[in-house]
């Protein structure tokens, strides 16, 4: 069964990855601070920013996934339970046998 990605995933999903690219973006530069020459000594400061940026972009995307799987979940157990009940409905009854 093909799944449809609905708007509210893509704008989060989104908005998940620009938030954890940018947290990669300051640990990198934060690295750069760290190892760089006396120059580029102030690019130290974006460590600790691109840390929490990255943790709270995987944590949302997470709970995005849980929330739209858990309703995904819950769809493909309702058409389960209705293609039971028409099979049911559907199938020829058998006739009592007479001894």
């Amino acid at each position: 069964m093909k799944r449809k990605v609905s708007i509210f995933e893509i704008v989060w999903y989104t908005l998940c990855g620009i938030t954890a690219v940018t947290g990669l973006v300051f640990l990198i530069l934060g690295l750069v601070g760290d190892f760089g020459g006396q120059s580029v000594k102030s690019l130290r400061d974006f460590s600790t920013p691109g840390t929490i940026c990255l943790i709270v972009g995987s944590v949302l995307a997470a709970l995005v996934l849980i929330i739209c799987a858990k309703g995904n979940d819950r769809a493909a157990e309702a058409a389960a339970r209705r293609a039971a009940r028409l099979a049911k409905v559907e199938a020829p009854s058998e006739p009592a046998k007479a001894e």
